[in-house]
């Protein structure tokens, strides 16, 4: 399986689920999140959520979207911890897809970001 809409090439390691963060933030320590979503409106009350436990947190303002608008990479991770470059960018729906020229939106439905 690959996950998509990874902003740091090479390094997928250092990109968590929401899952995953929340199950390894006491390791963490004192290290900043940098929360993304596909416009940034849903890992905005994230990282609101993070800084009120004390969290240092931070929003990537535009999301995905505005990262890819900027022509900046992105990573696709392979099961064995490996990445490569992708052009494939995850967008909430197809009403989202707000993303830079040249890349492909991806649509389904585990978001990287769930606030409940």
């Amino acid at each position: 399986m690959l996950q998509v809409s990874m902003l740091q090439p090479g390094q997928p390691a250092s990109v968590l689920t929401q899952q995953q963060f929340e199950q390894q933030k006491a390791q963490l320590g004192d290290k900043t999140a940098i929360c993304y979503c596909t416009v940034g409106y849903r890992s905005g009350l994230y990282a609101q959520e993070l800084q009120q436990q004390g969290i240092p947190a931070v929003n990537l303002i535009g999301g995905i979207c505005a990262w890819t608008q900027e022509g900046l990479p992105l990573a696709a991770a392979a099961g064995d911890g490996s990445s490569v470059q992708t052009n494939k960018v995850h967008t909430y729906s197809a009403r989202w897809a707000y993303h830079g020229e040249g890349y492909t939106p991806v649509y389904y439905g585990n978001e990287y970001v769930r606030v409940s």
